[in-house]
């Protein structure tokens, strides 16, 4: 039964983290973990197996950085003439996630729809710059993909950066804008995650990386600044993973 191997898994990786301390292993275990839940949902209620409708992961979840209690964002992303699929299939795996007590975030949108809500609305095109297919038409997720660069992307690069850092800013007021807190916002506020994030979408639109280390090879950062902010991203991602034990939500 699906929700006994869930239950099962997260209390694996949960075992294996306090024991560890290994984040990554973590957040990559429970990214693979509930893949493969999606996966079986998906090929269980697809009636038709070819049909083009892409169940895309966004945010977090796309970046393969699901801590233990957040939000799983979805995508249900088709071609117009699988439209009523798409409505009838992501009702069906939606459900069942539901039933499970997953907190989901999601959508069903065409690439139109999903290039069309990119453009307009910020938040949005952030989320979608870590897309990643986890089951389902592959064609249809690479051709959003090459839309997406070239319709998104290309062209608002300045946009989007100056976009991001006023976002930033008012992030930065709003939780905190000191690094030196006694209460911080491990997410949110001044040096948390937000900001590790931050930096990842900035180089994603500027450059062609597909990961931070790519800034040092191109002599954006050095190996010591590298190595900084990756200790930092761990540590906060750390600190997060028992911050969701302890509150158990």
């Amino acid at each position: 039964l699906p929700g006994a191997l869930l239950q099962e898994g997260r209390e694996r990786l949960k075992r294996e983290f306090l024991k560890s301390g290994d984040e990554r292993a973590m957040l990559e275990g429970h990214t693979q973990l509930i893949d493969g839940l999606l996966q079986t949902l998906f090929a269980r209620h697809a009636e038709n197996a070819s049909a083009p409708v892409a169940l895309v992961a966004t945010g977090g979840y796309g970046r393969r950085e699901l801590f233990p209690y957040s939000d799983i964002d979805l995508i249900f992303l088709y071609d117009p003439k699988a439209k009523k699929e798409a409505a009838r299939l992501a009702e069906s795996v939606l459900y069942a996630l539901w039933d499970l007590g997953l907190k989901i975030g999601h959508a069903h949108m065409s690439i139109v729809e999903a290039i069309d809500a990119a453009k307009a609305d910020m938040t949005i095109r952030t989320s979608l710059l870590d897309a990643r297919r986890v089951a389902g038409a592959q064609g249809v997720f690479a051709r959003f993909k090459k839309r997406f660069a070239a319709e998104v992307v290309s062209g608002s690069e300045v946009a989007f950066i100056d976009a991001k850092l006023a976002e930033r800013d008012r992030r930065h007021e709003r939780f905190g804008a000191s690094r030196y807190m006694l209460e911080p916002n491990v997410k949110e506020g001044k040096g948390g995650l937000r900001d590790v994030h931050t930096l990842w979408w900035l180089a994603r639109v500027a450059y062609p990386i597909s990961s931070l280390k790519d800034l040092v090879k191109m002599g954006h950062l050095t190996q010591a600044e590298y190595d900084a902010c990756a200790q930092a991203h761990r540590f906060l991602c750390n600190v997060r993973i028992h911050l969701h034990y302890l509150a158990g939500a």
